[in-house]
């Protein structure tokens, strides 16, 4: 197996880990919030963000990654990166319409309902 075959293995297997991190973060995610009346959480949905950034960048590594002899995972990058910016998109959604934030944070903002 030539350094080039096995980069590309190892490039498939961050970039098939972390789309499925995120999609089992963005599912307990929903689950939370149809299953909890309460929109605060004992920890900070921004530790997504440590699923989040390794996403974008192992996305956008696969994106160029077609030079290693896999063209496939080009179109496998550009959906990573898709869905990590969904995610970060999301999580800032969240905080910023108090939809889901951590216990300080609502303590601090005055125990806001949730919008809906």
């Amino acid at each position: 197996m030539t350094a080039v075959r096995l980069g590309a293995g190892l490039l498939w297997l961050a970039v098939l880990a972390l789309a499925a991190a995120e999609l089992l973060l963005l599912a307990w995610f929903g689950y939370r919030l149809a299953s909890y009346p309460e929109n605060h959480l004992g920890f900070s949905p921004y530790l997504g963000l440590g699923l989040a950034l390794p996403g974008l960048g192992a996305g956008l590594l696969g994106l160029f990654g077609a030079r290693l002899g896999a063209p496939r995972l080009r179109r496998v990058g550009a959906g990573l990166v898709i869905l990590s910016l969904g995610l970060v998109a999301v999580l800032a959604a969240f905080d910023r319409f108090n939809i889901l934030i951590d216990y300080e944070t609502w303590l601090q903002r005055g125990m806001p309902p949730r919008p809906f």
